[in-house]
């Protein structure tokens, strides 16, 4: 596709500001505003590329779960959004703690999965969630790791949501195009290779929670994030924030 100058313009500014944000990255600057400045500018830019492209637009439901708007999580979920409407997407999100989400199954939801029986009304919050998923193309996670797992807010979310007759047997769900895992924690990549960790929290979430339910699905970890080592910590805080904007515009 040929581009005019106005747009052959705008490539060279998204150049300059990638340019910029790697230059600052690299002399170690952790100001919060640096990223948020940028890919707002960098928004502009590819806003005007996508205007021919509306048809690849998608809605995105995040499922969100921290018990503290003070953490780095937060960040991430706030660059991932910024990436995502970047590239022209519109997305609903759950956030689970801040809605109270309850996460222990009922007597009478147990007996309605314990005994396959789909004829049985769900509750309201439940069917609520499902009908955000039917209702979008993609579906993201976004969550700190504890133990090896997600929160346990999120966990009851699955054993809730996840119910006979919409995500098994005889399936409402829909087979979305995309689902994402983007996660923080606080030992390195190496260490949770290392000790089998990271594959176990693929397979968990991939092989089995997802499975076959969307098309595409990846797992990201943003690591070394623990406040136990500021140095790292701080190191690694921009690096991060960008891997979770591209992964919003990339999705």
């Amino acid at each position: 596709m040929a581009f005019s100058a106005s747009q052959e313009h705008s490539k060279l500014k998204l150049a300059l500001l990638d340019s910029a944000l790697q230059k600052k990255i690299g002399q170690g600057s952790h100001h919060r505003g640096l990223f948020s400045a940028l890919s707002i500018n960098r928004a502009c830019t590819w806003c005007f590329y996508k205007t021919d492209k509306k048809d690849l637009s998608m809605n995105v439901f995040i499922v969100y779960a921290h018990p503290s708007e003070d953490s780095f999580t937060r960040y991430v979920r706030d660059s991932f959004i910024e990436g995502l409407t970047a590239a022209g997407h519109s997305y609903i999100i759950s956030d689970l703690y801040k809605m109270g989400f309850n996460t222990d199954m009922s007597e009478a939801e147990y007996y309605r999965e314990a005994n396959y029986r789909d004829d049985l009304l769900l509750p309201n919050d439940v069917a609520t969630e499902q009908n955000k998923i039917n209702s979008c193309d993609a579906l993201v996670f976004i969550y700190p790791v504890f133990w090896t797992e997600a929160p346990a807010k999120l966990l009851g979310w699955f054993n809730r949501v996840w119910t006979y007759g919409f995500a098994y047997g005889n399936r409402s769900m829909k087979q979305l195009k995309k689902a994402l895992i983007l996660c923080t924690a606080g030992h390195s990549l190496q260490h949770l290779k290392e000790y089998g960790h990271y594959n176990a929290m693929k397979t968990v979430m991939l092989g089995d929670r997802l499975f076959d339910r969307a098309k595409e699905k990846a797992f990201i970890i943003l690591d070394s994030t623990a406040k136990s080592d500021m140095k790292v910590r701080e190191a690694n805080w921009d690096k991060h924030l960008k891997t979770a904007f591209e992964a919003g515009h990339s999705l």
